[in-house]
């Protein structure tokens, strides 16, 4: 990590990496305020898609479509990375919108409250940290995909909530080292990016898009572990 605060000294960048990091997550936040309105909307209208879907069908379609998204967005012009953020944002709180249907509003609201504590404390550690995070990325990842695997065949075959609750523990902690390990990978995505404004700009939409789903998973594995559920479920 040290040889990454090196380099970008000596290659004397006109915008500092703090003032990139700012602009990530002031990007992360627009797109969690567009969740957040198009998850209103959808709730204001009656028009919400997943009423009686299970929290963790929402999952796997969120996974699923940011796994989709995430190899190609840095190949796309700079106006369609912008596009496909904006679009998944909105799309994200569409299947988002039936939680309050779920959980009560106070378990949401603390839910947020607490995932931003979280996410604000993973996020400043991988900033400063000095450990390689990369070293662990293969069992961060592996880990998820497990998670993944496991749920879905919980969903459909076991319908264990012991299960349940095990996977929405251990996803938060995988989530929780997955921002840490965003956050010090942003320093290489501006690195790579210094002489090249075109792919400095896909490459600030594709950080922001990988912490917007860090915060977003984080949000979820709280509201299942402390959520409590709506009386009429």
């Amino acid at each position: 990590m040290e040889n990454f605060r090196n380099q970008e000294t000596s290659n004397g960048s006109k915008t500092s990496f703090n003032v990139y990091l700012s602009k990530v997550f002031m990007t992360v936040f627009a797109c969690l305020l567009l969740t957040l309105i198009s998850a209103t909307l959808m709730n204001m209208t009656g028009n919400a898609l997943f009423y009686i879907m299970h929290p963790y069908a929402i999952i796997i379609i969120q996974l699923g479509l940011s796994w989709c998204l995430s190899p190609f967005i840095t190949k796309l012009s700079p106006m369609a990375c912008w596009g496909c953020l904006i679009a998944y944002s909105c799309l994200m709180g569409v299947s988002l919108s039936a939680l309050p249907l779920l959980y009560e509003g106070s378990s949401i609201l603390f839910a947020i409250i607490a995932s931003l504590i979280l996410f604000a404390i993973m996020a400043i550690a991988g900033h400063f940290t000095n450990c390689d995070l990369t070293k662990f990325s293969f069992y961060l990842f592996a880990g998820v995909l497990a998670i993944v695997v496991v749920t879905l065949i919980n969903l459909l075959f076991i319908h264990s909530n012991t299960l349940d609750m095990l996977m929405a523990y251990i996803g938060l902690v995988l989530f929780a080292g997955i921002t840490a390990f965003d956050v010090q990978r942003l320093r290489l995505l501006y690195i790579e990016s210094m002489n090249d404004q075109e792919m400095s700009e896909k490459l600030l939409v594709a950080g922001s898009f990988q912490l917007y789903l860090d915060f977003v998973n984080i949000f979820i594995r709280i509201l299942q572990i402390f959520g409590r559920q709506r009386d009429d479920n």
